[in-house]
């Protein structure tokens, strides 16, 4: 797959795009191809420095211990066309990752092979942050990522606001990855 991040729609003015590896996870599927989301918003874990307490002269002193704390959950909120292909594309996915819990926890199930939990984690994707003129410049790299939650549709025919239909997901990740070297070298 291609991680062109600029195969997208530019019409929907959104300011973040998810480059999403769905055919590592989903098989081949022809309208998956480049498969990306438009993304509203999203949410990053907060991340914290582990500390420890040591004692110096009877006083308590807080010292680093060199652990990285964070949940590894990123949330995103994304557009869905009128074809819910976005939304399909992650129901499929979730349901993936569902049946193989069920079948590790001993029910069977046909639609689910040995597969391990890898076959439903992506090796690496990516979230662009947008420029002013709607151009990727700055990539957040999530590693060994797979889909936890999958938020609901809200069909309204007598919506009069013309809300944009939106989906909220939430994954879970082994690893994120932003270079941060890049970006403070472009302030300097």
């Amino acid at each position: 797959m291609s991680q062109n991040p600029e195969s997208y729609n530019l019409q929907t003015k959104t300011r973040f795009i998810f480059n999403l590896p769905i055919e590592e996870v989903l098989g081949d599927c022809k309208n998956l191809k480049d498969f990306k989301l438009n993304v509203q918003g999203f949410s990053t874990p907060e991340i914290a420095a582990g500390v420890v307490e040591t004692n110096y002269q009877g006083y308590p002193i807080p010292i680093p211990n060199g652990n990285r704390v964070e949940d590894k959950v990123l949330t995103v909120r994304f557009l869905v066309s009128e074809n819910l292909i976005q939304y399909a594309a992650m129901l499929k996915w979730i349901n993936k990752v569902t049946a193989f819990q069920n079948r590790m926890a001993g029910e069977e199930n046909s639609d689910i092979s040995d597969a391990e939990p890898q076959a439903f984690t992506m090796s690496a994707a990516s979230l662009w942050v947008l420029d002013s003129y709607l151009k990727p410049q700055i990539p957040i790299t999530y590693k060994g990522l797979f889909i936890s939650r999958l938020g609901q549709l809200v069909f309204d025919h007598e919506d009069e606001s013309g809300d944009i239909l939106t989906c909220t997901a939430s994954f879970h990740y082994f690893e994120s990855a932003l270079d941060v070297n890049k970006i403070i070298g472009q302030i300097q």
